[in-house]
C-alpha cells in the first residue's frame, strides 16, 4: 500500500481536474471560434487568411491534380 495514499489520492484527483479544465477551456474556443464569435465582435466578417504558397510537395503542385 502507498504511505500516505489519501494524500497521493487527493494529488490525483487535483490533477485530472486540471486537465479537465484545461481541456474543456480548449474545446470551448473550438466552439467559439467555429460560431465564429470574435469575427462578428470584430465586424471584420471574415478571418484573416495566411497566403497560400505552393510547395513542391503541396497535392496542388502535381500536374493534373484538380481542387
Amino acid at each position: 500500500m502507498i504511505a500516505k495514499y489519501a494524500n497521493h489520492a487527493a494529488n490525483e484527483r487535483t490533477f485530472l481536474a486540471w486537465i479537465r479544465t484545461g481541456l474543456a477551456v480548449v474545446a470551448f474556443g473550438f466552439f467559439l471560434v467555429k460560431l465564429n464569435i470574435f469575427v462578428d465582435a470584430v465586424g471584420t466578417g471574415s478571418l484573416p487568411q495566411l497566403p497560400a504558397e505552393v510547395s513542391s510537395r503541396s497535392p496542388r503542385a502535381m500536374p493534373g491534380w484538380q481542387w
